[in-house]
């Protein structure tokens, strides 16, 4: 249990939130929302440690183990990412690390065989036995193959590093678990991997994310930072937000009472203050608006932080009929095929999600429509169109030396300033925000900067590639209605399955070879697709009714092959152990063997070195016959 009270923490004259009291229990999952700024990360950094509030206090047990997801991983570039997700039990890791020396040593002694014994039992009582198991599947569930798990960090992307740290962070095996945006640099499969994770887990999570599908999924209860404080909802996000709003229009419609009667007393004390035979009534009702002044304040302690993005796209002129052809658009690396023969049209006002497997491309092919990436094939834009694009990649796209200001002037030349302002505003860069440097932009406003450039620019065809990755709730929603009222053409990338739904009225499913347009959204698509592609769940039946409908093939399958290299990893730890267990036992049999060690004085000794060799005894019987059992799993899978 986290227990927090009269929490308070500022920035300056800037209050995030003040007379925070919670209890956090175990077993409830807390999705931590608000707007962009309001201090979520803030919140989860002082409740693991990581940040000082200015007032009250955090609570945790002395005991409990807390785990966070870091974003040092540099740290491990030298390390496998076996060994670095086996780090995130240092106990365990440090004991494996020094037994394997100790083993690896050839003048092996007494006092090196009773060091194996202490280790060992560390070992065990970390479930060090399963430990390379258990990270395998951490690993491979965030998207990480076996076959890469003994290759070193420093190999990876920064993508795929941080995905190595998260399944360090869940190994840890933690009480109490502060994920903040874990699902930043996942894919589909590895979001909803670990969406079926977190809901098993039974300590005290606190998350954060933007994606509406992930936290609706995890949470029991959502954690709202606004209005200068942290208030908690039972629930997830869907059943918060209907919370949220009767809670707002109770408050509204509170103001509203209140500031209505406060001017009738006002009116009344007007009227009749400078009548002497009212002035006794007049003192009364200016003391009862004093009471109604402390009530409003009440009501409004701190203005919301959550603010709509006004957003709007126009476009300046419609396009063709046809706004695009595409023909046979391969394209590869070397010997990896990342497109092959991709075929579509796109017509005017469509309003088009690209989905398919993870690695298929999709990203891929809006670098060739909208940069020029070179590729086989062809493509033809129709006539009048003109386009505007969202960049995954937001860093690149969004650098220099200047400001906002000057970032857009560039991007949208012959726009005055003071439109270019204006957009701004729309976009939240309002007043002194428009001269904020671009190398002080969070994520957010980076996106909310490009979608202001998109504002500008009139486009009739607007090109998406994952808009919501760095986008709060509030604003991915003002995005999705903003985009329903464009008139022009989108073609949208996104794992994001409400955004999907909400706006596109064709899906283009690429696949392995071959391209489907489906006409109707997302859920018309489901009826004639057996696979669904923002849902993991249903990718894994597909995939497990297409590999019982395949013909039997010699070779072993992927499961089989996963299966057999486990059960060879698994013979050759409890190689390993019976080998360390025949040591202990050839050591008691040594001390068995001298006649002192029957003397009477040594008879307490005597009595718990049998009893330790029959301990040892039992162990190695259980240890040969699992060894067995597992060489006979492997015979029976060849």
């Amino acid at each position: 249990m986290i227990t927090i009270q009269d929490l308070e923490m500022r920035f300056g004259p800037k209050l995030l939130f003040a007379g925070v009291d919670l209890q956090l229990m175990p077993g409830f999952r807390y999705g931590l929302v608000g707007a962009n700024g309001s201090g979520k990360s803030t919140f989860l950094r002082i409740l693991s440690g990581e940040e000082a509030p200015v007032g009250g206090s955090v609570q945790i047990p002395t005991k409990a183990k807390v785990g966070i997801l870091r974003q040092d991983h540099f740290k491990f570039d030298e390390n496998t990412l076996m060994d670095s997700v086996l780090q995130g039990k240092p106990k365990l890791h440090q004991a494996m690390t020094e037994m394997a020396k100790l083993l690896d040593k050839e003048d092996f002694n007494d006092e090196d065989g009773e060091r194996v014994g202490h280790l060992e039992s560390t070992i065990a009582e970390e479930d060090g036995y399963s430990a390379e198991a258990d990270a395998a599947v951490l690993l491979e569930g965030l998207g990480l193959p076996s076959d890469r798990h003994d290759r070193k960090m420093k190999e990876l992307s920064g993508g795929y590093k941080l995905r190595v740290l998260l399944a360090q962070t869940l190994f840890s095996d933690p009480d109490i678990l502060f994920l903040d945006e874990p699902t930043n640099h996942l894919d589909l499969y590895s979001i909803q991997w670990l969406e079926g994770y977190l809901k098993r887990y039974n300590g005290v999570l606190v998350v954060i994310s933007h994606d509406r599908d992930f936290i609706n999924g995890v949470s029991t209860h959502i954690l709202d930072v606004d209005y200068g404080s942290v208030s908690s909802y039972k629930g997830n996000y869907d059943a918060f937000l209907k919370q949220f709003e009767l809670e707002k229009e109770r408050r509204e419609a509170a103001v509203e009472k209140t500031e209505r009667r406060k001017g009738e007393l006002q009116g009344f004390v007007d009227r009749f203050r400078a009548k002497a035979t009212k002035a006794k009534q007049a003192q009364s009702k200016m003391r009862m608006i004093e009471k109604l002044d402390d009530e409003l304040d009440s009501e409004q302690v701190q203005p919301s932080s959550r603010r709509r993005l006004p957003m709007g796209f126009a476009q300046k002129r419609p396009s063709g009929v046809i706004a695009l052809k595409v023909k046979k658009v391969s394209k590869a690396y070397g010997e990896l095929k990342v497109l092959e023969n991709v075929d579509f049209e796109l017509e005017r006002a469509d309003r088009v999600a690209i989905l398919g497997p993870n690695g298929i491309g999709k990203s891929t092919l809006l670098k060739i429509l909208a940069e020029g990436l070179e590729a086989q094939g062809s493509f033809e834009w129709g006539h009048g169109v003109t386009f505007s694009y969202f960049p995954q990649d937001i860093e690149a796209e969004v650098r220099g030396s200047g400001t906002a200001l000057d970032w857009i002037r560039v991007q949208c030349p012959g726009v005055e300033d003071g439109q270019l302002r204006k957009i701004l505003a729309r976009a939240l860069f309002s007043g002194d925000d428009s001269g904020k440097s671009i190398g002080t932009l969070s994520g957010g406003e980076r996106a909310r900067l490009i979608l202001a450039r998109m504002m500008a620019s009139g486009a009739n065809v607007l090109i998406f590639d994952e808009p919501t990755n760095h986008l709060d709730l509030e604003a991915i929603e003002s995005l999705c209605d903003a985009l329903e009222a464009f008139e022009g053409t989108l073609l949208i990338v996104s794992h994001n399955r409400w955004f999907v739904s909400r706006l596109a009225n064709r899906i283009l499913e690429i696949l392995p070879g071959e391209t489907r347009l489906h006409e109707g959204g997302y859920e018309i698509m489901l009826e004639s697709s057996s696979d669904d592609h923002l849902d993991r769940s249903a990718l894994k039946r597909s995939e497990t009714k297409e590999t019982e409908e395949a013909p039997a093939k010699e070779e072993l399958s992927p499961e089989q092959k996963k299966k057999k290299k486990e059960l060879q990893n698994q013979m050759s730890r409890l190689e390993t152990r019976i080998a360390q267990l025949e040591q202990q036992l050839a050591s008691f049999d040594d001390e068995m063997s001298e006649p002192s060690f029957y003397d009477e004085e040594n008879a307490w000794k005597m009595r718990q070195t049998i009893k330790k060799r029959d301990g040892v005894i039992s162990d190695l019987d259980a240890f040969n016959s699992d060894w067995e059992a597992a060489g006979e799993e492997i015979e029976a899978l060849s």
